[in-house]
């Protein structure tokens, strides 16, 4: 029984290649064999956790669209309840976090694995004919994702500070005459330039009188104001 899993990593060839050298040796591997960068292949053991009686597994590494595709192919003797894919998902785990980015499941041809063994392996030995060569003495680092450069913040222009500009308003001339300020209401002497309640300037607006109360126009002769009755003289 022969049964394949495609996934891919958004990540170098070297990268993928050399975690799964590691996932073999420390967790699944048994006498590995290794292509570099085109192959691994190990033996399966009888496990309660997979129930496999005897195999091996094959891994496949191609460049594949920016980043590399691996081909996880499965030989088993024992056709009925092998866990295979419970296998594959155990290794896709422990190499994700020596790669640190998550496999993606794919949907690729077996046979561009196999063309790509075939125009790369070495000229004068098969595929799987070098010896397993256990990684622990040099890891794999880690994948690290391309980082943006940082963004220099711009400095604010300074704006200049301009009070608002008001609108000049020459004083009017006073007019003489009696009448009461329209600001405080106080009488207004006859030729009177300011209030002298408030320093209001007499202006014509305030030269005729008014109720200094309810600011009813007024005559000039009433001693109350008709309308809110307020004492005048």
């Amino acid at each position: 029984m022969t049964r394949d899993l495609c996934y891919f990593y958004p990540c170098p060839l070297n990268v993928v290649y050399g975690a799964f050298v590691q996932t073999a040796a420390q967790k699944f591997g048994k006498d590995c064999k290794q292509t570099p960068m085109i192959a691994l292949s190990f033996g399966l053991n009888f496990s309660m956790k997979y129930n496999m009686n005897g195999g091996s597994c094959t891994i496949h590494f191609i460049p594949y669209q920016n980043g590399t595709a691996i081909n996880i192919r499965y030989s088993v003797v024992q056709l009925l309840g092998a866990r295979y894919k419970k296998h594959a998902e155990d290794m896709l785990l422990f190499a994700n976090q020596i790669i640190r980015a998550n496999a993606q499941p794919a949907n690729i041809n077996v046979q561009e694995f196999l063309n790509y063994e075939a125009a790369h392996a070495p000229a004068n030995q098969s595929p799987m004919a070098q010896p397993f060569q256990n990684p622990q003495t040099a890891p794999v680092q880690g994948y690290q994702p391309a980082q943006p450069a940082p963004v220099q913040p711009q400095p604010v222009p300074q704006q200049a500070y301009t009070q608002p500009v008001r609108q000049y308003s020459p004083p009017q001339q006073p007019v003489s005459g009696a009448g009461f300020c329209t600001k405080c209401g106080k009488p207004l002497p006859a030729g009177a330039r300011f209030c002298t309640g408030c320093g209001t300037p007499v202006t014509a607006k305030s030269a005729a009188p008014s109720c200094p109360t309810c600011g009813n126009p007024l005559r000039g002769d009433e001693k109350f104001c008709v309308r809110c009755g307020t004492q005048l003289k």
